[in-house]
């Protein structure tokens, strides 16, 4: 970690807390500058790649993923940066799904996850009925399947074991 420090594209994303933009090394270096610069020269010895650009991803408080494509004969256009714009929340997901994956978490429907976000949120039974257009027996109903799916007894514990991270909550809209 102490070496990313150095490097400005990667230490970009934790020192601005930015994770959305999708940042390329020529944002931060010159092509002279890239060229002389002892991390390029490193990576000169293992690989002829001179251009990269990275997609950060939050990976929960404090964390990001950085997803790096390297290539040697010209550098990334803006059509490149707004491609990986475009699968960045098609990423996020395979990040997510993986996480749930790898700590044994049982895949919740997508119904259910929008409940468990409220839930995660402080919403009651009848806020989240209210907000997502169903009864209050409808959510206390897949209350009991999130229950049932995470061995969990608590709403509190069942949003903290499904949920990867502050981050994954989606804001609601009009809040």
């Amino acid at each position: 970690m102490g070496a990313s420090r150095k490097v400005l594209p990667y230490s970009y994303p934790v020192r601005t807390g930015d994770t959305t933009s999708v940042i390329r090394w020529s944002d931060f270096y010159t092509a002279c500058e890239l060229k002389n610069a002892p991390f390029c020269q490193y990576v000169a010895e293992y690989s002829p790649d001179r251009y990269s650009i990275l997609l950060p991803l939050p990976a929960g408080p404090g964390r990001v993923l950085r997803i790096g494509f390297w290539r040697d004969n010209r550098d990334f256009s803006e059509r490149d940066r707004l491609a990986l714009r475009l699968l960045r929340p098609h990423l996020r997901q395979v990040y997510l799904d993986a996480e749930r994956r790898r700590r044994g978490i049982p895949h919740l429907s997508r119904r259910e996850q929008e409940v468990l976000q409220l839930v995660a949120q402080s919403f009651s039974n009848a806020d989240i009925a209210r907000i997502l257009f169903v009864s209050p027996a409808t959510v206390a109903k897949h209350m009991e399947h999130i229950f049932d799916r995470t061995g969990v007894r608590t709403r509190s514990a069942a949003a903290a074991l499904a949920l990867p991270s502050p981050l994954s909550l989606r804001p609601l809209p009009g809040k």
